[in-house]
This record gives structure tokens, sequence and C-alpha cells, in this order.
């Protein structure tokens, strides 16, 4: 049924059709190669799915549009064209509408968890744990007591300008040397950090578990081939390395770069829907069920992990209590002799994350975490639920 065979059917275009003259037709095939040695204009016809799926069972596109056209025609179903003609058999077409149909149950399930997965990001949260949600950004009685302060010290204002200005300076003065009577006490417990050794940080590749890396990206394409390197290098089994890249679904330039990458299989496309709130969060809570590892951690595209960061965060929760959930990567700018700028940046991150956030945890108080590079154990066996933000420990890595 190639070209060859085609073009030995040369005949004037029928006009008239029913299933009588394809079953008295010398060749029943022949006549609906008539048909397409004769017929151009249905070159751009979009074909029924139903007819589509014949492809597969090696029916050409040739045949599958002239008898659309046929039955476009003269009202008859193109199946049964199709089947008088000789190119495909009842069983062929019975067979190819099953697997249709399996196709279609299959396609409708996977928008079905895309949906799902995509109402439980947005907000599994506030309706699980609205008390932890940011959702509601003020409560009834918070907004109450700021009405009153702007009231109460616009009165005060306007009634004693003088006294109103020094108390509020007052005020600031108190939480300034707050601060600086706060900064001390964290120089005067800081200690410096103690590196694993290599002897500790040594341990057999399949004696370690699955560890899922998160990297969110939204129009971010020139930073995937940097990003990917960087993570290639983690010094951690490949088979046991589960790397998500999450875009929204109409980014198409990061989409794009990533699939141009050709990356290895232990990295993973993950498509968002768009919608909003277009945030991290949002991408980083649709992929946290699809992840299979035991930790977890989450990058930023522009980050550069030190190759050891996975092995020396699995012994630090290896050799601590359950309690402990979630590590704090110490973050350092490249960049600092850019300019003065960038210096006083590279000041400001190593002043928190090396000398503040250390002594923090130390005094088990409650840190702030640096949205990268957060490493997390035992969130896995939660995939369907919010975190847990109850009992547990947060330390600084």
């Amino acid at each position: 049924m190639g070209a060859a065979l085609l073009g030995r059917h040369l005949l004037k275009k029928e006009t008239d059709l029913d299933l009588n003259q394809i079953n008295n037709s010398a060749s029943p095939s022949g006549f609906v190669e008539n048909f397409i040695s004769n017929s151009t204009s249905y070159s751009k016809t979009r074909l029924p799915a139903e007819l589509l799926i014949l492809n597969r069972y090696g029916v050409g596109y040739p045949y599958l549009k002239a008898a659309w056209k046929l039955s476009q025609q003269h009202q008859i179903a193109p199946y049964e064209i199709l089947i008088k003609a000789k190119v495909i058999s009842l069983e062929t077409w019975l067979d190819a509408q099953d697997h249709l149909s399996d196709e279609r149950e299959r396609v409708i399930g996977k928008r079905r968890q895309e949906i799902l997965l995509l109402n439980q990001s947005i907000s599994n949260l506030s309706d699980n744990l609205p008390h932890y949600s940011a959702k509601q950004t003020f409560t009834g009685w918070q907004i109450i007591f700021i009405g009153f302060f702007v009231i109460s010290t616009s009165w005060f204002l306007y009634i004693n300008y003088q006294n109103a200005i020094l108390a509020i300076f007052m005020v600031l003065t108190f939480f300034y040397m707050a601060s600086i009577f706060l900064r001390g006490l964290l120089l005067a417990s800081f200690q410096p950090a103690i590196s694993p050794t290599k002897d500790l940080l040594a341990r057999k590749d399949e004696d370690l578990p699955i560890y899922s890396v998160l990297v969110a990206l939204y129009k971010e394409a020139n930073q995937i081939d940097a990003l990917t390197q960087n993570l290639w290098q983690l010094d951690w089994p490949k088979d046991k390395l589960d790397i998500k890249l999450i875009c929204e679904a109409d980014d198409c330039e990061t989409i794009e770069a990533i699939v141009d990458a050709k990356l290895p299989s232990c990295f993973e496309l993950v498509q968002v829907l768009p919608t909003n709130p277009r945030t991290k969060p949002k991408a980083l809570n649709y992929a946290l069920p699809l992840c299979k590892g035991e930790y977890l951690v989450l990058y930023d595209a522009e980050d550069h992990p030190s190759s050891g960061q996975l092995r020396e965060a699995f012994l630090k929760f290896s050799s601590e209590d359950e309690k402990l959930a979630c590590l704090q990567a110490p973050l350092h700018i490249h960049n600092h002799k850019q300019n003065w700028l960038s210096a006083m940046f590279a000041i400001e991150y190593v002043t928190l994350f090396n000398g503040i956030l250390p002594v923090l945890a130390k005094w088990h108080v409650p840190i702030p975490l640096g949205g990268t590079s957060n490493h997390f154990n035992g969130v896995m066996y939660q995939k369907q639920e919010t975190f847990q933000t109850t009992s547990i420990e947060v330390h600084y890595e």
C-alpha cells in the first residue's frame, strides 16, 4: 500500500458511493486508492481519534483521510469503508477502539490527579491547619488592635506633638538596643562549627536512601545548564537521586531548555497547571506527593551546593533523634568582591548563617529559614498531608 501501489490507480473521481460499489469493485482496496490518487482537498483534514488510533495498527494517514472524506461525502461510517475495502478487519477496528478507550481513561485519570494536586498545593495548609497559614492576612482582633493603635497614636500626636514624638523615639530606641543586646549575647555564645570528617561522611552507596531534590523554576531558562551541572556533581548515588525541576506549564522557554538539555534519568520535569497564585510554595507543594525520597532538600535555580552537602545532612539526621525534622545549610554569596553593595550583602549573610543561626539553634528557639538549601526528614511519610509543624526541632547545619 505504498506510494508505488497508489500510483497505479488513476481512475476518475467517484461522485456516488455506497458499500455495494466497494463490494463489487475488482479490488476493494484499490477503490480507496483511486480516491487517494485523485483527491487533494483533504490534505489538511483533522481526523477524529477513532480513526487516528488506527495508525498504530499500520493504517497509513492517506487511507484514514480518504475514508474520512468519503464518509463525509456519502454518509457512510469510515470504519465500514475501511473494512469493506479490506484495509482493516472488524477485529482490528474493535481492538483499536478498546485501546482508544483505555487511552482516554488514562488521560482523564492523569488530568484528575493534576487538578487534585493543584488544589492540595493551594489550599491544603489553610484547610487543615488554618492557624499556620498566611492565607488570612489579619484576624478580626488584629484589625481592631491595629485600628485602635493608629487612632490613639494620631490622637496623641494631635494633642501633644512633642511628647508623642519623644515616646515614639523611646520605643524605637528600646527595640534597637534590644537588637544590639541580643547580638552581643549571640557573639558571646558563638562557637566555630566543626565539619564532619571524611571517615564519618564515608558510607557505602548501597546503604544510602533515596534523596529527593526539589527546584522551583520560573522564567529561568538561562540557568538550566549551570543548575543541572551543579546538581549532577552532588556526591550521592545517581540511582538514588530524585531531582524534580518544577515549572509552570506555560513557561515554555524554561521547559524547552530542560527538554533540550537531555538530562539523565534522575532528573524529572514537573509541570504545574498555570493558575494563581504563581508562587514557589505552590510549586513545591504540587511536586511533594510525587517525590520518592526518604529525605528532601529545596534549592533555587542559582544555587551551587557543595558536593558533600547531602551526605553531611544525612549524617546529621542519622545521629540525632526523630524530632530533628529540618536542617538549614549556610548560604554564602559568591560575588562578594564585585562591588561594595555585594560585599555588604555577603557580610550580612555570613553574620546570619555562620553566627546568629547556629546560636539560636543551640538555644532551641525558632530560627528563620533561608528559603533554599533546606533539608527535611520524615515529611515524605506524609505525602498526602500537610507538613507536621508540631513536636519537631529545626537545627542549623
